[in-house]
């Protein structure tokens, strides 16, 4: 489809959106219920959801938790809502199809007489986070403030938003959508019965030496190079193999964890076809004796990325140090980490059927 931003016009958000209000300042209090309602929080991770609730949790919780209650159609948002993130990390824009609560921190966009659907939804939260350099160094993007931002949109011979456009643009992408047969894992942990391990007891690390870009340029391939960085799972491009060979980098062709140094000190990413690492990320890898599987790495690195509080303020990750760490893993009868039971806990959850072991 032809696409020509030259032809779009600019709009008041409030011209074309409904901007709700979020709610919460303090999130509730956690039951014993059923918890299915989505609670959206200030992150530009799991579609901006940070929590589960109950319909009754979200009614009994006031907005500071504690002192007057409001009426619970002032928590609850209908669905098919973009909801965009005001604070923390702003400018992150996620669709929700279905009900919804959420913190003051979030924005829920409404079409005016008319409604999101997925279509839609993926075309204006992609321009929205095109935008999200204006809200850097703690500015924030509260309602009021995005009733009069400026969004460039398609016009049709109206020169109203062309919805359909929109809708059409986005289903001309090529993709295949992600299946899985995991769609009610009945596996559980009980993290009560669970043991404490140092990292050192069950993962070596390898320090990394200096890769610079101009050397991926100089010697391209296809093998991953990381550094310190969220983005891209810290891969800064794919360098030639048989060169960090010959520089006797530090690397490996097996799966792998890599841990930001510096900067993004902390993050913990998989590495499914090994990587070589520069000097702001260091390897992890599980011990010979046990089995290099994708999914115990993944338990794993959702562990350590928990403990990543820890190296803020500027703090680096030191190896001795970091492989003190400890951490809780299930065990089996001789007390020893059960990675049987770890492996098919991850592929039972959705989508852990498509994972490669």
């Amino acid at each position: 489809m032809k696409f020509n931003t030259r032809e779009w016009l600019p709009f008041k958000f409030e011209k074309v959106f409904d901007v709700e209000k979020g709610f919460y300042n303090k999130k509730p209090e956690h039951g014993d219920e059923k918890e299915d309602i989505p609670f959206l929080g200030a992150t530009d991770k799991n579609n901006g959801v940070t929590e589960f609730y109950s319909l009754s949790e979200i009614k009994s919780s006031s907005k500071m938790g504690k002192g007057k209650n409001e009426p619970l159609s002032q928590k609850i948002f209908p669905g098919n809502a973009l909801c965009v993130t005001n604070n923390g990390k702003p400018g992150n824009a996620y669709y929700q199809e279905g009900q919804f609560t959420c913190s003051h921190d979030v924005n829920p966009l409404y079409i005016k007489n008319g409604k999101f659907n997925f279509y839609t939804a993926m075309f204006i939260a992609t321009l929205i986070k095109h935008d999200r350099y204006r809200w850097k160094y703690g500015r924030k993007w509260r309602p009021e403030r995005m009733k009069s931002s400026i969004i460039n949109l398609p016009v049709d011979s109206n020169k109203k938003p062309d919805w359909k456009y929109m809708e059409d643009y986005i289903k001309t992408l090529h993709y295949l959508p992600i299946t899985t047969k995991n769609v009610d894992p009945q596996y559980s942990l009980n993290v009560n019965l669970w043991e404490e391990f140092k990292l050192s007891d069950i993962m070596d690390i390898f320090n990394g030496q200096g890769i610079t870009k101009e050397e991926i340029q100089e010697n391209p391939g296809g093998f991953p190079a990381v550094q310190s960085g969220e983005t891209n799972n810290g891969i800064i491009g794919f360098i030639s193999k048989e060169y960090c060979k010959k520089k006797n980098y530090t690397m490996t062709e097996e799966a792998c964890l890599t841990v930001a140094r510096t900067g993004t000190a902390g993050f913990v990413a998989l590495q499914k076809d090994g990587c070589v690492v520069g000097d702001s990320a260091k390897i992890l890898q599980l011990k010979e004796q046990i089995p290099n599987n994708i999914s115990i790495y993944i338990f794993i690195a959702t562990l350590l990325n928990k403990n990543r509080f820890k190296y803020a303020y500027g703090r680096k990750v030191v190896e001795d140090k970091y492989m003190n760490t400890i951490i809780k893993l299930p065990v089996n009868e001789n007390g020893d980490p059960n990675w049987k039971k770890i492996s098919e806990f991850i592929k039972e959850l959705p989508y852990g059927d498509r994972l490669l072991s």
